[in-house]
């Protein structure tokens, strides 16, 4: 496979990133993970405002407009023959030096990887099943809006989920409120109302989330941002993951929760396929 690496497609195997990257020395990176259809990128121009919001917000700079942020995330499927993929694209900092001060001769770095994906349809037909963590917590709500390298607590949160062998895990915040997956975000129906925690809860702003929001929008259906709690969860009608690789995945258990009926007539369903239609009209 080949790899992106500031502007030059490198083999994998012969890939490096410097000694003193501040993403390899203290998770002082952004990243951003998007999914291609059919060698097509989706979303382009929300994921690269995402990347630029989190880069300002940690100082580093990003000299990629956003036609050059597209044009090598084609460049990479294409030099990989790769129509639907998975592609992340990592921006991080480099210095002459280590230490926690950043040197004021550092320089961005920028790595660009992708590799094929497809999603098993009965997946989206049966649902998947999701594990509930209470031994640890969510990233506080100061950094859980960014998307950043530091992901010690998702990989341990996906770690959790692969021991249970399930589809994926979900976090409580500090206030005893449930807010995200490990690697996507969800919603709940109930009382025929759509609900998803809201941004100030302590979550990532996941751009299939803001997708979701304004499908729920434009088509009138009642939604509503809220704090979710156990009880919540268990009353729902439907569970639902949302994210880029995952789209608008149906969750039919909470492991020694709740379980729940998956139908083609969800809401879940309706939102999935508005959702690929949107991809498939860009």
């Amino acid at each position: 496979m080949k790899t992106w690496i500031n502007g030059k497609l490198i083999d994998e195997r012969e890939a490096l990133i410097p000694m003193f990257d501040r993403a390899y020395l203290y998770g002082e990176g952004v990243f951003e993970t998007l999914k291609s259809y059919s060698g097509k990128p989706a979303f382009v121009d929300r994921h690269y405002r995402r990347l630029t919001g989190n880069c300002k917000k940690l100082n580093i700079p990003l000299p990629l407009s956003e036609k050059e942020f597209e044009k090598a995330l084609i460049d990479s499927l294409q030099a990989n023959k790769l129509g639907d993929a998975a592609v992340r694209i990592t921006v991080s900092t480099v210095g002459a030096s280590f230490g926690l001060k950043r040197p004021d001769d550092a320089s961005s770095n920028i790595t660009i990887f992708c590799s094929p994906l497809t999603m098993d349809p009965k997946l989206f037909e049966a649902g998947v099943k999701v594990l509930p963590l209470t031994s640890f917590t969510n990233d506080s709500k100061d950094t859980a809006h960014i998307k950043s390298t530091s992901y010690i607590i998702k990989m341990m949160a996906r770690a959790e989920a692969a021991k249970a062998n399930v589809f994926e895990s979900i976090l409580k915040n500090d206030k005893g409120y449930w807010v995200e997956g490990s690697r996507t975000n969800f919603f709940l129906v109930l009382d025929k109302v759509v609900i998803t925690s809201p941004l100030s809860d302590g979550l990532l702003p996941g751009i299939t989330r803001e997708v979701v929001l304004e499908i729920l929008k434009e088509q009138k259906i009642s939604h509503r941002e809220d704090h979710v709690t156990d009880l919540m969860l268990k009353n729902a009608e439907e569970i639902f993951l949302t994210g880029s690789t995952a789209e608008v995945m149906p969750v039919c258990e909470i492991v020694g929760m709740c379980t729940k009926k998956v139908s083609s007539n969800s809401i879940a369903a309706r939102l999935g396929k508005a959702y690929l239609q949107l991809v498939n009209a860009a």
